[in-house]
């Protein structure tokens, strides 16, 4: 084991060395033995090699993040971890923006990028820690776009159907980690609703009654149904859930309801 741990010891020194030179050699004395000495070069063609399935994983992490229906534009890119200082790395990243058409998208570095996620690690873990006692650090990332919420009455053709218009995030006002619990106490069955913004439809869906629900609402004194959504950290936008509250005798019940629901935009942007 102490000759593993020396091995990688070298090897992080040895990489770090090579991001400024073209070729180096390497000595580690005795790490297999007396007069057992390891000898080696490592050249930068050899190095690129080596790492081209750390590159197809790059690949693979950039294909799931642009194809995603919640990005919809980027403007900025700031380049964090030590495995930036290897220029293939770069090199790769500037050439898979240049086939979504974004050639002209800098790459920035503007923060250490040996230190900077480990600092906002630490912020947001002191945050949310009930074991540690430290000076809270705020941070808040607000809605960029206002979200409206429309819900309504289910298949229904008559004039005087259940519908309910209603802003439901407020662009700058609310923060992405936020939930909004929506009461409805004057329709009882069950709903479509559609979230949106000026730019165009996010979401539609469906909550809908299960007959064991029916059943129990049939006995219940009072009822009414309720839709929590969602914009979490990430900005990406939910219905977290869909309940019937039903007061059966002194006690008041919740039932899930059955959802489903379907993403329409905005565009995401994919490799050409």
């Amino acid at each position: 084991m102490k000759a593993i741990w020396r091995l990688f010891k070298e090897a992080d020194k040895q990489k770090e060395i090579l991001s400024a030179n073209r070729e180096l050699n390497i000595k580690i004395p005795e790490i297999m033995g007396p007069e057992n000495d390891l000898n080696t070069k490592l050249t930068w063609d050899e190095f690129e090699s080596s790492i081209k399935p750390i590159i197809e994983w790059i690949d693979e992490v950039l294909d799931r993040v642009f194809s995603s229906p919640y990005i919809a534009d980027v403007t900025d890119v700031e380049l964090l971890g030590g495995g930036l200082r290897v220029p293939l790395v770069k090199k790769h990243l500037e050439s898979w923006l240049k086939q979504i058409g974004k050639s002209t998208l800098p790459l920035g570095s503007h923060m250490n990028s040996d230190e900077a996620m480990a600092f906002g690690a630490g912020y947001m873990a002191s945050n949310y820690s009930s074991s540690y006692k430290v000076p809270k650090v705020y941070m808040y990332q607000h809605v960029t776009d206002t979200v409206y919420l429309n819900v309504s009455e289910s298949n229904c053709k008559s004039d005087d159907c259940f519908t309910k218009n209603m802003t439901l995030f407020s662009k700058g006002v609310a923060n992405l980690g936020s939930k909004k619990t929506i009461s409805i106490s004057n329709h009882f069955g069950n709903l479509e609703f559609s979230l949106y913004t000026d730019k165009g439809l996010l979401i539609t869906g469906k909550a809908k009654l299960t007959s064991s629900i029916k059943e129990k609402a049939d006995r219940a004194s009072e009822k009414k149904l309720a839709l929590v959504f969602k914009y979490d950290r990430s900005g990406i936008l939910s219905i977290t859930w869909a309940e019937a509250i039903l007061k059966e005798g002194e006690k008041e019940n919740t039932y899930q309801m059955e959802v489903t629901s379907e993403f329409h935009g905005p565009k995401s942007m994919t490799r050409q």
